[in-house]
């Protein structure tokens, strides 16, 4: 009686198998499929790629400190020659330094 049941359970083994094989998917099951891998993609690359995504924000905000410095930088550069170097420069012209 075991041998029998052994039988029958590789038979519904192997028809569960042929099934499996034959059977498509409607439009629904396969659409569903591809968001479900999409997902799992971006995931996979988002969990990959977050560090970079990390240093590229860090990077941004070192560019943009840098600029305000050198506009800043500027700025007193100018306010000094305004202020020092072309007053010096007219009386130096003058000859009266």
């Amino acid at each position: 009686m075991k041998s029998n049941r052994a039988s029958t359970a590789v038979t519904t083994k192997d028809k569960d198998k042929e099934e499996g094989a034959k059977r498509t998917f409607n439009k629904k099951e396969k659409q569903a499929a591809r968001v479900i891998l999409r997902v799992l993609l971006w995931n996979r690359d988002y969990r990959v790629a977050k560090p970079v995504f990390e240093m590229m924000r860090q990077q941004k905000n070192v560019v943009r400190e840098l600029i305000e410095t050198e506009k800043n930088y500027v700025q007193r550069l100018e306010v000094c020659v305004k202020c020092f170097l072309r007053p010096l420069q007219s009386l130096s012209l003058d000859q009266h330094i």
